[in-house]
Formats: C-alpha cells, sequence, structure tokens
C-alpha cells in the first residue's frame, strides 16, 4: 500500500520474486502486486478496512492453489489476517491466502525478522567462501524493519555499525555507533540522523560491508564509482539499478543480489502456507530454513567460481536451471 507503486514497478518486482523462488530452490512461481493508496496516512482500522476488499476483487484468482499473498511496503500483520479472513469467508474454503499473519491467527514465528535473519545466513556463507576473518564495519541504508534486523544481527556477532541511514538522514561515525542508541534515537525523534547529512551520504562511506536495505536504485552509475564498501549485501528489492552493477564489477567489489540476499522472506513465507496443525517444530524449521538459503548460496558461488560470473549474473543462471 503506497501511492508512489506503478505497473512498471509491480512487473519488475514480479520478476525479482520469479528469480527468487527459483534460486532458493523453493517450488513456487512468482508475482507481485500493489494498491495505490497512502497507506501511511491512513488509519490502521482503515487499512484493514481496505485490505479485506482485496479477496473480493482477486477470490478467484489467489489461493493455497493459487497466488499466495505475502506482506510489502504499507502491510503487515493486521493487514495480512484481513485478506486472509476475507477470503476463506469470501470461498468458504480452508487453507492460507496470505502469509506475515499474527502468530494467533495462523502466523509463523519464523515469518517474523525473517528477511533480515536470511540476509544473515547469507552473509555467513559469503564471509566463510571468501575466508574473511575478524569484525567487519558495516553500514546500513535504510533502518526499518531489515535494516535494523540486520544490524542487530551483526552487532551481536561483534561487527561494527559505522554508518545508518533513514528518510530522515544518515549518521556516519568511523569509530562505531551504539546500536542501542542508535534504536532509540529512532524511536524518540522518528529518524537516526543526528547529524545534518542526507540519507544518501551513508552509500559512499569506508566500511567493509554495506546493506542497501531501502529503496530501489539509489546505487545508480555515479554512486556506484563513490560507493566506499567493500562488499554489498542487498536488503531491498532493487536498489541497484542496471548501470550500477556494472560499475561496481569493474572496480571489483562484489554484490550479493537481492534474489539471494533477501530470499529469507519467502523462504519463511513457503513455510507459513502450510497450515498451523500440518507444520513441523519451530526447530525443526528453522533449520530446514537455513539449509535452503545456505544450499542456495553454494549453488551461486560455484555457478560464480565455474563460470567467472558475478553474483548477480550467477544468481540469474542458477535460477534459470531451476526452470530445466
Amino acid at each position: 500500500m503506497t501511492n508512489a507503486v506503478t505497473r512498471t514497478e509491480v512487473e519488475a518486482l514480479a520478476l525479482y520474486m520469479t528469480l527468487k523462488t527459483a534460486t532458493a530452490g523453493l517450488p513456487l512461481g512468482g508475482g507481485k502486486g500493489g494498491i495505490v493508496v497512502d497507506g501511511g496516512s491512513m488509519g490502521a482500522d482503515d487499512r484493514e478496512t481496505l485490505a479485506a476488499r482485496v479477496p473480493e476483487a482477486l477470490a478467484p484468482v489467489i489461493g493455497p492453489d493459487a497466488d499466495v499473498l505475502g506482506p510489502d511496503v504499507g502491510t503487515g500483520e493486521a493487514e495480512m489476517a484481513a485478506i486472509d479472513g476475507a477470503w476463506r469467508s469470501a470461498t468458504g474454503r480452508d487453507g492460507s491466502t496470505a502469509t506475515g499473519k499474527p502468530l494467533d491467527g495462523g502466523g509463523l514465528a519464523l515469518r517474523q525478522g525473517a528477511t533480515a535473519r536470511g540476509l544473515e545466513v547469507v552473509f555467513d556463507s559469503l564471509v566463510e567462501r571468501r575466508g574473511i576473518d575478524g569484525p567487519l564495519r558495516f553500514a546500513v541504508h535504510g533502518f526499518g524493519s531489515v535494516g535494523r534486523g540486520i544490524a542487530e544481527l551483526l552487532c551481536q556477532r561483534g561487527h561494527v555499525l559505522v554508518g545508518a541511514a533513514d528518510s530522515g538522514g544518515a549518521i556516519i561515525d568511523e569509530d562505531g555507533r551504539d546500536l542501542e542508541a542508535v534504536i532509540e534515537r529512532k524511536q524518540e525523534t522518528g529518524s537516526v540522523a543526528d547529524q545534518d547529512r542526507p540519507s544518501d551520504a551513508v552509500l559512499g562511506i569506508d566500511c567493509d560491508l554495506l546493506v542497501p536495505a531501502a529503496l530501489q536504485g539509489v546505487i545508480d552509475q555515479p554512486m556506484a564509482e563513490r560507493l566506499g564498501a567493500g562488499m554489498v549485501l542487498e536488503g531491498a528489492n532493487g536498489p541497484c539499478t542496471w548501470a550500477g552493477p556494472e560499475v561496481l564489477r569493474a572496480r571489483q567489489i562484489p554484490v550479493v543480489p537481492d534474489v539471494l540476499a533477501n530470499s529469507g522472506g519467502v523462504s519463511a513465507s513457503f513455510e507459513e502456507m502450510t497450515e498451523p496443525s500440518a507444520r513441523d517444530d519451530d526447530e525443526v524449521i528453522e533449520k530446514r530454513f537455513e539449509q535452503r538459503l545456505r544450499d542456495a548460496c553454494d549453488e551461486v558461488w560455484d555457478a560464480a567460481d565455474a563460470n567467472d560470473l558475478d553474483y548477480r549474473t550467477a544468481a540469474t543462471l542458477v535460477a534459470l536451471r531451476a526452470q530445466d
């Protein structure tokens, strides 16, 4: 739910999702949808009412054996529960047609924070493959659920947050910032920024790892030319333009593409598609989730090494092979 969504954007995101499910080895296709409305200016009740109307128009083409909807910008547990409940009422059928629901409404514990958790698994696999040791200095562009989530996970592992940004601006500190203080400032003021810096300033700082976890197309050709990170882990969908990766490839800066890096969300959604009464224990689901992502990483790293490819091209190759 956003007033900025367009048909072109939705079509591009549908392609990303198709490649993502194939790269992750999921028995799913890919699709995307959006409602052109300023969800941020609506009250919670109005958003739920709007979400509940979605099945009225889409009931014939959504469902557990057709198209299962997942949360994205402007939607959360309440909206997904409203969609699922309205679909069941409209069709009289069992099964889920929406994921990202609250736990007491058929949701899955793993789905909460799954994208950030998936980024962590992919990051671990990457540093293992590249033989990288020691604490890394990292920056996060976008401090929503994904950006904050991966920042927390990386800091718990001893890595150092040297930059963070949201729509209100950026903070940069080469010596590292206390994450709890950053979170507290965000909660109190609505932004992480405590300096007069634009949000994109964090993209150019010197660091070992950059996690773009906000907007599409922020790393274009000019930005790629001044990017200060040694590696990029795409937390957002499409944070690089078509030209940006070419520059980064020439600069030998590895980029783990969104279709692999942030596939934790759809991987957890796949698990949530199973009705609660038929699910495995949470521990079993968590292990399967991690192994699925690690297997996908191994395939992409192997394809890159065997064919002298960058990770984005290698992930696309893996996805296309999965369609054979």
